[in-house]
């Protein structure tokens, strides 16, 4: 029974020595899990700040392509009364055409009829 007593106690020594062993490598195993918990939340922290900054600078391509859209926009609108203003003054410019040549033709009208008038009143004279 003695024997049996030593042999548990030998197996229960190397036991908690083995146990010591397994609690040293566990301890190491999670000091090692939270360095790298922690190299992860460093990367993390980085990553966001990045996205952060990206989108800074994507919201302000935003504001700036916004800003010139409504410029384009400004700018097409005027365009587009200028445009018309344009078309307008071109359908004016044709009726003034149109009025002219009709004056044209009447003072021709005229001056053929003062022509004739006047040969009339030559023709009388010397008779």
């Amino acid at each position: 029974m003695k024997k049996q007593y030593v042999e548990l106690f030998d197996n229960l020594v190397e036991t908690e020595g083995k146990l010591g062993k397994f609690r040293d490598e566990m301890n190491e195993m999670e000091k090692v899990l939270m360095e790298k918990g922690k190299e992860i939340d460093l990367m993390k922290l980085e990553h966001t700040q990045n996205l952060r900054a990206k989108e800074e600078e994507l919201e302000k391509e935003l504001r700036k392509e916004r800003s010139s859209h409504v410029k384009v926009e400004e700018t097409e609108l005027k365009s587009k009364g200028l445009y018309d203003n344009l078309v307008a003054a071109e359908e004016k410019l044709l009726d003034k055409d149109d009025d002219i040549q009709r004056l044209q033709k009447k003072l021709r009208s005229k001056e053929e009829e003062c022509n004739q008038l006047s040969s009339e009143l030559e023709e009388k004279r010397w008779k």
